[in-house]
């Protein structure tokens, strides 16, 4: 009898480890332009250099992403509606910009901003 989906009794717990789990979970990518998609890695990295308007793709509810952004400039997000739910922006610092999306069907992320103490 072939498999058709996977169950409990094939897949017991503690059984997914980090080294199955696909790219975009496990690997950091340099941003080689302004958007941020959400099937090709967990951190993305940017330093600014000029005024930046960062959008998403390929994203689903309950994705998390982080972003690590450097630059003295102007930085916005303009996919779906955005939520900033704590801190702000200071390109004179490494800033750790985690974005959750919460409504894949109208696109709808909130966004911490922090950087290191």
């Amino acid at each position: 009898m072939a498999l058709t989906k996977v169950t409990t009794a094939v897949l017991n717990d503690g059984t997914v480890t980090n080294n199955k789990l696909g790219a975009e979970f496990t690997t950091s990518s340099v941003m080689a332009t302004d958007n941020v998609d959400f099937s090709v890695a967990q951190v993305f990295t940017k330093t600014l250099s000029a005024a930046t308007n960062i959008t998403f793709s390929n994203y689903s509810i309950g994705g998390v992403k982080d972003l690590v952004i450097t630059g003295v400039q102007t930085l916005s997000f303009t996919t779906g509606t955005v939520n900033v739910a704590a801190g702000e922006y200071d390109g004179t610092l490494s800033n750790l910009i985690q974005v959750l999306c919460t409504d894949a069907t109208t696109p709808t992320f909130w966004i911490t901003i922090s950087q290191p103490q």
